[in-house]
């Protein structure tokens, strides 16, 4: 069985010279981690991940001047803070589905250009499974009803 296409949407606007306000509609690519940073002296709570979608590069590109390659897959980094990054470490599992909103922006590593997504003050829209592994099955002793057969529904 051929495997099914999963589609990516994305809305950037741009904020200032060095980030951009986005929503993204994609697929965590792997297990959040929750990780305890000290941040100007208090402690908080992040969630890290990454969030693959496809085809969203252009907009992206548009919004913060750059010229990122294109690509089917793009992977940005995605960190959730505050009080959100607890909760979304638990649910966020490499293949749900994911909406997000939050500010994009460029980071360099190792000599090469990454997008990197902060969510704070923002929020995790929702999450849907990327299979249906955990779906209700039915049951083995279900019969099936004949075609026009009488039932006790009242229309």
């Amino acid at each position: 069985m051929a495997e099914q296409k999963k589609y990516s949407h994305v809305v950037a606007i741009k904020k200032s010279e060095k980030d951009a306000f986005l929503h993204l509609e994609g697929f965590i690519g792997r297990d959040a981690e929750l990780n305890e940073r000290t941040v100007n002296g208090e402690q908080r709570f992040v969630a890290n991940t990454a969030i693959g979608a496809n085809n969203v590069i252009k907009p992206i590109n548009y919004a913060l001047g750059e010229k990122f390659e294109l690509e089917d897959n793009t992977f940005i980094e995605l960190a959730v803070w505050g009080r959100d990054a607890e909760r979304f470490s638990k649910l966020a599992k490499k293949g749900n589905g994911l909406a997000v909103t939050g500010t994009v922006y460029v980071h360099e590593h190792e000599g090469k250009k990454r997008l990197r997504m902060n969510v704070e003050g923002f929020k995790v829209f929702y999450f849907k499974p990327g299979n249906n592994d955990n779906a209700e099955q039915p049951k083995a002793d279900a019969q099936p009803v004949a075609a026009g057969a009488k039932d006790d529904l009242p229309f």
